[in-house]
């Protein structure tokens, strides 16, 4: 006599059948996009973009099935019909989701939300963007909906075939703390724990909700995009910052701002598919083939000229701007480690709408295409590493660097290479990540790019026990540890290198830090330094280097230019051995940003659209309004500083910089 199966198993089966059906629809799409879209040599990495997107998906369906089971606990029993139409709803919205995200990349080359909140403010843009896909496409949208309609059709044949289903949830007492402790399980899928400072007795990791940006472990930027769960995304990134209304308005139409922009950038006017891409032409006889990038933290130009009475604070540094080529005049382009590198590593300003209010690198920055070193430096057999040693945000910083192409360690990596013992309360002491720097360099074979952000010389401001301090355990001190460092890792390169002979030094700051006089704009001077061999051999180039004021977006094409031959470039910089271009210097902070350009500083704040008007004589930069003196010099830097912002802003959401095939396009011929 056969037994009949208890309709709770039943049910149980069910529900765990649609949360199977629901991962498998997620790993299939993530197979498409890697199909699609990744090089053929990128399958064997397939596993990996399963793995760590099988993260993300249970954090998204661990929130999905938290809203069903807390409100089906807050009604007291849990109905089968109910229960199951509420998972059959959710598998049908994951799974449009990510087809719609999977045709998106594939007509526009960015995820679905980047656009939709970049035209949140304006709804006819959303129509007129989606227009020409969906009349050039009419069959894979109407397979899509074909698709969703047998999706409900399924659903409700599998609803009304399941029986009646009515479970008391309240009773017995024990029913009650196993349903809560079930909710609290599927809350933990959402968490994932962070690195972060260890300062003042705080812990070395916090809990924070998991993001793509933690989960983007693979040194490939379409890899990464595939691992991105596109409804989570929404869910975590896009729909807080358009909640508290953190992004500020746009205020110049894009048929006035990128025109605009174009020309103060000396780039031929247009609206093409990516309108900052241009020539960039090298330099012959150098003989560039490797490049050393280092930012040292809180560097500014007045500390590295500064001397004590023991000497300069930082001797191997003034020897390296002695022997190359030395520029004083090069502003901050954020006061903050993310938007400093993020300058200097893509040659583009860091707006606040990308992030909202907040200062991060967010999924909007992770999901754009951006010119960088190890593009530009782009010989076949080249390998391009990034160390960051920072406990604060390291996954976020390491996943934006294997996005540009490097082959990226933070601080996890570098802590379990070197152990507790070379890391202090920032971060891995500047010491001990140099010379693990060093290490993968010189086992690297070929021409090679190597970029190296600091971390030491930062509060606390405490040099390592065991490292010598000429200058005391003191925020001097640690700059001259910074110095010591790099001195070790230069030297040692020159000894383990055969052709450290053919190696570029670019050391430069990411934002101020001490400075030793009153002068407003000491605080957002940094140094850039081009030193190695082939400058000192051709130090005679250019007996008197540019003097003109730089920013940190000129770092990126400076180097470029350097090298042998031409290339494309996009971005907002100019090489310095290039000649000037009309656009001024933007320099930003948390609630306003600075333009710079013929002898004034416009003080704009972007929230409320208000502008003052500031003189600038060198360092100096007196209080006083001059925008009602001068209000057409007022109105014409306004309107400059929005073209170059606005700009940049509005390519970045809709990944117009740099083609990620290197055939897509071609730079426009120069006049």
């Amino acid at each position: 006599m056969s037994r009949s199966i208890p309709g709770s198993v039943r049910l149980t089966a069910t529900v765990l059948g649609l949360v199977a059906l629901n991962l498998v629809l997620l790993a299939a799409y993530r197979l498409l996009f890697v199909a699609w879209f990744a090089r053929r040599a990128a399958w064997g990495e397939a596993p990996s973009v399963l793995l760590h997107g099988l993260r993300l998906d249970a954090a998204l369906l661990g929130l999905e099935l938290l809203v069903i089971g807390g409100l089906t606990l807050l009604t007291r029993h849990a109905r089968g019909g109910a229960l199951v139409t509420g998972l059959w709803a959710i598998t049908t919205i994951n799974a449009i989701v990510a087809a719609v995200n999977l045709l998106f990349v594939r007509e526009r080359n960015q995820h679905l939300w980047e656009m939709l909140f970049a035209y949140l403010a304006e709804p006819r843009d959303i129509w007129v963007a989606l227009r020409p896909f969906l009349l050039g496409h009419p069959l894979l949208v109407a397979l899509v909906v074909l698709a969703s309609g047998g999706l409900v059709a399924l659903a409700t044949r599998h609803v009304r075939r399941l029986g009646p289903h009515r479970y008391d949830l309240w009773r017995p007492w024990y029913v009650p703390p196993l349903a809560l402790g079930l909710l609290a399980l599927l809350a933990l899928t959402m968490a994932q724990p962070i690195t972060v400072k260890q300062v003042g007795g705080r812990p070395k990791t916090e809990v924070a909700w998991i993001a793509s940006r933690h989960q983007m472990a693979l040194d490939d930027y379409v890899l990464n995009q595939a691992v991105v769960n596109p409804l989570w995304d929404l869910i975590r990134e896009y729909l807080p910052v358009a909640m508290v209304g953190g992004r500020p308005p746009y205020r110049l139409e894009p048929e006035e701002a990128l025109p605009l922009a174009q020309r103060l950038l000396g780039i031929p006017e247009g609206d093409r598919p990516y309108p900052l891409l241009r020539t960039l032409r090298g330099t012959a006889g150098l003989g560039i083939r490797n490049v050393v990038v280092i930012q040292v933290e809180s560097l500014g130009a007045t500390l590295l000229e500064h001397d004590e009475p023991q000497g300069p604070v930082m001797p191997f540094l003034r020897s390296l701007a002695a022997e190359g080529l030395y520029f004083p005049r090069v502003y901050q382009s954020f006061p903050s480690t993310d938007g400093a590198v993020f300058a200097t590593l893509t040659s583009l300003h860091w707006t606040h709408a990308l992030g909202g209010r907040g200062v991060r690198l967010s999924q909007s920055i992770m999901g754009t295409y951006f010119a960088s070193l190890p593009r530009l430096l782009s010989a076949p057999d080249a390998q391009h590493h990034a160390f960051s040693g920072f406990r604060h945000r390291t996954a976020e910083i390491v996943s934006f660097q294997r996005n540009l192409g490097f082959r990226a360690a933070g601080f996890d990596a570098l802590e379990k290479a070197l152990g507790p013992a070379a890391s202090g309360p920032l971060g891995i002491h500047d010491g001990p990540l140099l010379l693990e720097a060093a290490r993968v360099v010189i086992a690297t074979p070929g021409p090679f790019s190597v970029y190296v952000m600091t971390g030491t010389s930062h509060s606390p401001w405490q040099v390592p026990a065991e490292a010598p301090a000429p200058l005391g355990n003191t925020p001097l001190g640690t700059y001259r540890y910074a110095d010591d460092s790099i001195r070790a890792f230069v030297e040692r390169l020159r000894a383990e290198r055969p052709d450290f002979d053919q190696t570029l030094l670019v050391i430069t700051g990411d934002h101020t830090g001490p400075t030793f006089g009153g002068q407003p704009l000491e605080r957002l001077r940094l140094p850039l330094i081009l030193a190695g061999p082939p400058i000192a051999r051709a130090r005679a180039r250019w007996p008197a280097p540019p003097d003109r004021p730089a920013s940190e977006v000129d770092v990126l094409p400076t180097i470029a230019s350097l090298l042998e031959g031409d290339r494309a470039y996009a971005g907002m910089g100019r090489s310095l051995f290039e000649a000037p271009v009309t656009a001024g210097i933007i320099s930003g902070d948390t609630k306003e940003t600075f333009y710079f350009k013929d002898g004034f500083a416009l003080r704009y704040r972007l929230h409320q659209g208000q502008a003052e008007l500031l003189a600038v004589d060198g360092d100096a930069m007196p209080p006083a309004d001059l925008s009602r003196k001068y209000p057409e010099v007022t109105s014409r830097l306004t309107r400059e500083f929005l073209a170059l912002y606005e700009t940049t802003d509005r390519l970045m959401r809709e990944n117009r910089l740099f083609p990620i095939d290197p055939g897509a396009a071609r730079p426009p011929r120069e006049p």
